[in-house]
């Protein structure tokens, strides 16, 4: 008789026994299918076109140039810094804005120093030797800047922009104050120019300096190019610095004139022959502090003048505390003359006499009071 399996034995024979699969064939034969060949194909391609497509419309944006400077910046990458932004050209600019402004506001002799300006002939020769000086400077010390391999917690832009500021021009306007970044904004384009907004911060003064980073599409390419409101925050800077004058001066006035009293000019008028005339201009000054006054320093000028046009006048001999000194100037001028002297003394009703500088003995120590004269000057 045959053997007949078990339960338990016949599963597991059933088991091992192997299907044909009908999924395989199937797949295999749609794969070859021409159909089904030439549509992968096309897929693939329009994916790449997409993929080429999005990634030219990333690239070619001004916020992907900001964040490939900062990247060449992170790594210290000359090569792709100068392919998104020109910063010789940013120094260029800066310094011959911010020069042209100080001669135009503050003289000509800002500039006076310089390698090269004594031998330039002509204002603009001389400036423009100025301004070529202060860009070798500027440019090895924001290069020294963007190569430091130093850790720094300062972020980049105000390392830029602290080293933008520790030389001529921008050392001429703000001294030995500072300016910090207080905010950036996103790039915002119009055609092939873009601005992105900076905020500066007057850290002295708390005053905020609006400006701006202009970007250009030079081909497929952002790239940085110039520094936008520049004018216009050194205008506000100026205006600062003039009010924070005017409060420093006003304090310094009211000490001033706590300490010492000056009375009304008077001018006695003695022709000299026929060619000459003496003037003596008597001015009383009464100390009314409790310290000996070791030296002062007058401006002498008119009611309606300006005080920078004054003439100085000084006392060098002490005077004592509760005192009263009555000094007395003489000037030796020609009758046929036009001095700015003549011309003021000749009517002693108009002059105004004024403390500029004032020195008192506080307990065997001089101390000092001086009008504000600028920005940056000693207070």
């Amino acid at each position: 008789m045959p053997d007949f399996l078990d339960r338990k034995s016949a599963k597991a024979a059933n088991k091992k026994k192997k299907k044909p699969s009908v999924v395989w064939p199937r797949v295999w034969h749609a794969i070859r299918n021409p159909g089904f060949i030439w549509g992968s194909v096309a897929a693939t391609l329009v994916t790449l076109a997409v993929v080429v497509f999005l990634g030219r419309g990333v690239t070619g944006t001004a916020g992907y140039a900001i964040n490939q400077i900062e990247l060449a910046i992170g790594q210290h990458n000359g090569t792709k810094l100068a392919y998104y932004a020109d910063g010789a050209g940013i120094v260029s600019q800066v310094v011959n804005e911010t020069t042209d402004w100080l001669v135009a506001h503050r003289g000509l002799g800002v500039v006076t120093g310089f390698d090269g300006v004594a031998e330039a002939r002509g204002r603009r020769q001389k400036v423009q030797a100025a301004e070529l000086a202060m860009e070798e400077q500027l440019n090895r010390a924001v290069s020294a800047t963007l190569i430091s391999h130093r850790s720094d917690s300062v972020g980049i832009a105000d390392q830029v922009v602290r080293a933008l500021t520790s030389l001529p021009p921008m050392t001429i306007v703000l001294g030995d104050d500072h300016l910090d970044v207080v905010s950036v904004g996103a790039p915002v384009a119009r055609g092939d120019v873009a601005e992105i907004a900076v905020t500066l911060r007057y850290r002295e003064l708390q005053v905020d300096l609006p400006v701006g980073i202009v970007m250009e599409r030079q081909g497929r390419r952002w790239r940085a190019v110039a520094v936008s409101g520049l004018g216009d925050a050194l205008n506000t800077v100026n205006t600062a610095q003039h009010e924070r004058v005017a409060m420093d001066n006003r304090s310094i006035a009211e000490r001033m004139a706590a300490t010492v009293e000056v009375g009304a000019p008077t001018v006695d008028r003695t022709r000299r022959g026929a060619h000459h005339t003496t003037y003596l201009l008597r001015v009383p000054i009464t100390n009314h502090s409790t310290d000996t006054v070791i030296g002062v320093m007058l401006a002498l000028g008119t009611r309606s003048a300006d005080a920078s046009r004054a003439m100085p006048l000084e006392v060098h001999h002490p005077i004592a505390a509760g005192a009263t000194s009555r000094e007395v100037w003489q000037f030796d001028e020609p009758s046929s003359s036009h001095s700015a002297a003549a011309t003021m003394l000749a009517h002693p009703d108009r002059l105004a006499v004024r403390v500029r500088d004032l020195v008192i003995d506080s307990a065997g120590r001089p101390d000092t009071m001086r009008a504000v004269t600028g920005a940056g000057a000693s207070r």
